[in-house]
């Protein structure tokens, strides 16, 4: 119900003449018409030696509730490249993207590439609607490696395309302990490709619903301060990040945990929804229902939220780490939201009657219905550590 299925999915990577994979309605413009069309990035440096443009403007049938035309535009940069770079490009990818600015993603995109012929690829882990995962090998280490699925819809291709530049514009300038580590990428051809470490523990959905192990007091506290202490960074980092999809299906386990005598280290991933705040302090439209329905903040589906929808996310975590249950799990998603707009949560009987108090006060604070009453992650990270001083003093 909540694990994406497993299957592979074919590609296309046919090239035309020029070199470049073949994509329908893709037009070549130069670099004068860059210039001019996005005069934010018109300093772009001269090795930028072309552009390829593609107006995404499909019927009114194709189109997605609300989006224009011309935000549904999608731009893409080579530099140096055999294939397109995707590129937001401001208003034009607004409510695709979220409105972030390019700045960060044009100096990501001319950073050095991944080469593929240094990428062994081992083990297929899993698939998703966007892409799908494999284990490999990059410079002796071991690595995920995650390949975005091709759309044959234009306006749904653009939109992944968008998603997956905005997780490495995210992944490449943040750098925390945990927080998934990024090594490269890929943009030369298509498929594209975003690498990262490899995650020996697999998730923390695995750990808590499919493993027969019921965790201790120690381990739940280490995995609750792990991903508080993510999110904290995050929220902090300038300018300001917010997930928007924080659940224990994104949260990866460093190393196997499989007896209460291991220590876990949790690293949060997937930040293909994560939004960067904007430079004039101001959170604006965001999009609605960003994120899974079973962890969401019920003001999400209005898309008038702020960070503090991750901390109503992370009370659902906790509740899951203290627990071992998925929260709402005999609700459809729809029921859900409909549930906790109401003021609904999960059913507090399943909490352990050993939990600490000040953790459980912790996870109630952070599901409020107001999101204004819910903790900041760094006084979550306050309170988890002064739990862990009392049970251990």
């Amino acid at each position: 119900m909540f694990k994406d299925g497993l299957s592979l999915a074919g590609y296309s990577t046919n090239e035309s003449s020029s070199g470049v994979p073949e994509h329908p309605s893709l037009k070549f413009i130069g670099p004068d018409f860059f210039a001019n069309l996005i005069p934010k990035i018109a300093r772009v440096p001269t090795q930028i030696d072309s552009v390829l443009l593609e107006p995404v403007l499909p019927s009114s049938q194709e189109m997605e509730p609300n989006l224009s035309p011309s935000q549904l535009a999608s731009a893409r940069l080579t530099s140096g490249c055999k294939g397109p770079v995707p590129l937001l490009v401001g208003a034009a990818t607004d409510a695709v993207s979220g409105g972030e600015r390019p700045d960060g993603l044009v100096g990501i995109l001319l950073k050095p590439q991944v080469d593929r012929d240094e990428l062994t690829w081992q083990q297929f882990l899993g698939s998703g609607v966007t892409a799908e995962v494999f284990k490999g090998r990059w410079r002796g280490r071991d690595v995920a490696i995650k390949r975005l699925l091709s759309k044959k819809h234009r306006v749904s291709q653009t939109k992944q395309e968008v998603a997956f530049v905005r997780e490495i514009d995210v992944v490449a300038q943040a750098n925390h302990d945990n927080l998934v580590k990024f090594f490269g990428f890929h943009f030369d051809a298509q498929p594209f490709l975003l690498i990262t470490e490899f995650c020996h523990g697999g998730t923390c959905f695995e750990l808590l619903h499919e493993a027969d192990l019921e965790l201790v007091i120690d381990q739940q506290l280490k995995m609750c301060s792990d991903v508080a202490s993510g999110m904290d960074y995050l929220h902090k980092f300038r300018p300001q990040i917010i997930h928007r999809d924080l659940k224990s299906l994104n949260l990866l386990l460093a190393q196997v945990v499989s007896t209460t005598s291991d220590v876990p280290h949790v690293k949060v991933a997937d930040f293909g929804v994560a939004r960067m705040k904007d430079e004039d302090g101001d959170w604006g439209e965001m999009t609605a229902a960003a994120g899974s329905y079973h962890w969401m903040a019920p003001e999400v589906v209005t898309g008038h939220y702020d960070e503090k929808a991750d901390v109503y996310s992370f009370a659902m975590v906790l509740f899951e780490i203290i627990c071992q249950e998925i929260p709402f799990e005999e609700l459809e998603a729809n029921d859900v939201i409909k549930r906790t707009s109401k003021g609904a949560r999960p059913d507090m009987e399943a909490v352990p009657p050993t939990t600490p108090d000040a953790l459980v006060e912790i996870m109630e604070q952070s599901w409020a219905q107001d999101s204004k009453a819910r903790p900041s992650f760094e006084t979550i990270c306050r309170t988890l550590s002064t739990i862990v001083r009392e049970i251990y003093a």
